[in-house]
Order: structure tokens, then C-alpha cells, then sequence
């Protein structure tokens, strides 16, 4: 009998979705520039989302996010994500509209301290639950 060799698959990497995709989500949501009127949940959850994106991280990471480790110094602004099996990885913070509307967001909540996207739901501002 004749010995057939196995066939090795290439292992592809996962493709981001499409700019202009991503865009049209968030805008949804609401705009980069949000009216003062807008409820906090909505600002949130545009933060939210839009920092999963920036930071390229899993919802579970975004969702662990504290205050404290956003560093929102004018030219050094960055975010510490820590990721599965505790790897912790910094991630710069270029995108000068993000770090407005995430600085917004922070003043709006009054938030200094503890999980960075609280529920609004059960009342008591605990974490995100994934």
C-alpha cells in the first residue's frame, strides 16, 4: 500500500471587519460629537464599543477595564488590557476623537476610580457582565 502524504491547512488569521462597516455601527449608536442631552447609557456604550475596536481587544477585556488603567496624559495617552492567561498588554490611545469622547464619557459618569463601564440596569453601577 502506498503511504499518501497529509494535507496541511494554512491556519488563516481572523480579518477585521471593514472601516466604513464599523463606522456605521458606532454611528448608530451615536455620533463622536453626542448632544448633552444624550443618556450616559448611549455615550457608554459607544465608548464601549468603540474601544473594543481601537484596542483590538475581546469583549471580555474591555469589559474588565477599570479606571485605573486608562493614562489620558496630553501625548502619552495609552490603556492597559489584560488579556487571557494574565498577559497584560499596552495599547497607545492615537485617535485624538476617541480619547475626547472616552474623557467625556469620564466626566459625564464622574467615574475616578473602578470598573471603566458600569450597568446601568441593576442600579448599583457594578461591572459589565459578559
Amino acid at each position: 500500500m502506498d503511504r499518501i502524504d497529509t494535507v496541511k491547512v494554512p491556519k488563516a488569521l481572523p480579518r477585521p471587519a471593514a472601516a466604513a462597516d464599523v463606522t456605521k455601527v458606532l454611528a448608530v449608536i451615536c455620533t463622536r460629537r453626542p448632544r448633552k442631552d444624550l443618556p450616559l447609557d448611549r455615550l457608554r456604550d459607544r465608548v464601549l464599543f468603540e474601544t473594543a475596536y481601537v484596542c483590538g481587544a475581546r469583549a471580555a477585556e474591555v469589559c474588565g477595564l477599570y479606571v485605573e488603567d486608562l493614562d489620558l496624559r496630553l501625548d502619552d495617552e495609552h490603556v492597559r488590557v489584560h488579556g487571557k492567561g494574565g498577559s497584560v498588554r499596552t495599547v497607545l490611545l492615537d485617535d485624538r476623537g476617541y480619547v475626547a469622547l472616552l474623557k467625556l464619557y469620564l466626566a459625564r459618569a464622574g467615574y475616578s476610580a473602578g470598573p471603566l463601564f458600569r450597568a446601568s440596569i441593576n442600579g448599583r453601577g457594578g461591572a459589565a457582565v459578559v
